[in-house]
């Protein structure tokens, strides 16, 4: 089991999908009980846009080891990619707890609370001035509460602008990604 899970990770780092998915499968039919194995499957079939196969194998791989913080992690990175914040944010939690200095978990985690929490904050608008990959997840996330319409996606700023738009908010964060 052990030469057919190294021999998925080398393939894997490869992009030789077909190659690890086989390796992976010859892991988990030598040791079922190996966590890692489906948690590695788990994000080749990411990988191949094959959610639902991921979503099992990680699930699987937290059956199997439910102190798992990658598998939460990496779960809760597929629940993002498909919308599913709320689920998102609380394997995030787990994964956090297991870990909670691994910065690599909390990514995803902060714009999405940011969003929920601010449907505390009576008549106070969210506005995310920005660019990137997971806009249109976030606004996704934003149109699934009661406070969507307080919530506003803006093209990015000049730089020297943003003091200004910081100073002009109720609420201000700015989170960048390293």
């Amino acid at each position: 089991a052990e030469a057919s899970y190294n021999r998925g990770n080398v393939r894997f780092s490869a992009k030789d999908h077909a190659g690890a998915l086989a390796d992976y499968n010859a892991a988990i039919l030598h040791d079922p009980a190996l966590a890692e194995a489906y948690n590695n499957r788990g994000s080749v079939h990411r990988a191949l846009d094959q959610f639902d196969q991921a979503l099992a194998d990680f699930a699987r791989a937290i059956e199997l080891n439910g102190h798992y913080a990658l598998a939460y992690a990496n779960r809760a990175a597929l629940r993002r990619i498909r919308g599913q914040a709320r689920e998102s944010i609380a394997d995030y939690n787990v994964a956090l707890h297991f870990c909670p200095n691994d910065p690599k978990f909390v990514h995803g985690r902060g714009l999405a609370q940011l969003i929920a929490a601010i449907g505390l904050v009576d008549r106070a608008a969210l506005v995310l001035v920005g660019f990137g990959p997971d806009i249109a997840y976030y606004e996704k996330v934003a149109a699934g509460f009661p406070h969507a319409s307080r919530i506003h996606f803006m093209a990015p700023v000049a730089p020297e602008d943003i003091l200004s738009w910081n100073a002009a908010a109720d609420v201000a964060a700015m989170p960048v990604e390293p």
